[in-house]
């Protein structure tokens, strides 16, 4: 994959979906992770306007208690018993596992801070230039954390404003 650009926008909840009118990064809270990529799988023009997605970690009163990105029957195609059905993981969503077309990051509680405060200051410009973007890349991981990336006056489209 290449680096991916693009502006800032928050969803609230999953009536914003209908806010999404050009391709953007979305920043969710953890209560919307699941949905909001269940429906991005069963809606094209949804899916064609997500960049990528930054998961939120501000709201713990709201985030899943058990979750697991991991399958609940993992390695079900091995079995060699009927009991395939049966949720060795029951907190398994098997998100991991699927291929999703755009990034999905989970910020530390600072960088979620940031995030926010850049994606309220682009509503409130209603999205007009300049904008706040993030660039995601597959490096992320080894240059630092996810607060740098925010942070860093050297990622966003040439637009991007601090």
């Amino acid at each position: 994959f290449e680096d991916v650009t693009s502006d800032l926008q928050r969803l609230v909840s999953l009536n914003d979906t209908v806010l999404l009118t050009t391709k953007r990064a979305v920043l969710l809270p953890p209560s919307l992770l699941l949905p909001f990529l269940t429906m991005t799988l069963n809606d094209p023009v949804l899916k064609s306007k997500v960049a990528g997605i930054l998961v939120e970690s501000l709201d713990v009163a709201h985030m899943p208690r058990r979750f697991s990105p991991g399958d609940p029957f993992p390695q079900v195609e091995l079995s060699t018993t009927p009991h395939s059905k049966y949720a060795w993981n029951q907190f398994g969503t098997g998100a991991s596992h699927r291929k999703w077309d755009f990034p999905v990051v989970a910020l530390s509680r600072e960088a979620s801070e940031i995030a926010v405060q850049k994606a309220q200051s682009n509503a409130v410009k209603q999205f007009e230039y300049p904008m706040h973007g993030v660039t995601f890349n597959y490096e992320m991981h080894a240059k630092g954390d996810s607060k740098r990336q925010v942070l860093n006056p050297n990622v966003g489209p040439p637009h991007h404003a601090t």
